[in-house]
């Protein structure tokens, strides 16, 4: 019951605006050893999707968008949020996002020799 209520009230504050930025992750990418520290707390991947499955939650269309690297060359994105079936201001603006953050990046060349295959 308060997932329905959240989703419905989540939907509602997205009447005051056209599209909402949020982050994909509190932090970027995760390393092979898939956990990272954050203000000493160590998380792993499904800690890090918490924005992504509050925003799943919603049902709302959202798409994620490459934003550049970290200090330590990890990739980081943004989710670009819109009013439920509203997939075109989602996609319009991920589109336009992309083109000014440049696309997509591979990582640095440590991260991609241990990715197989």
């Amino acid at each position: 019951m308060r997932a329905f209520q959240w989703r419905r009230e989540f939907q509602q504050s997205l009447r005051d605006v056209p599209v909402l930025i949020a982050p994909v992750a509190p932090g970027p990418a995760l390393e092979h050893t898939g956990t990272m520290e954050i203000r000493g707390r160590h998380l792993d991947g499904w800690d890090l999707m918490a924005f992504c499955r509050a925003i799943s939650l919603a049902a709302v269309p959202a798409v994620a968008v490459p934003c550049g690297l970290s200090p330590d060359g990890l990739p980081l994105a943004v989710q670009v949020v819109a009013p439920p079936f509203r997939e075109d201001l989602a996609l319009l603006v991920a589109g336009r996002l992309e083109r000014a953050f440049g696309g997509w990046m591979a990582p640095p060349a440590p991260f991609t020799a241990a990715c197989p295959g």
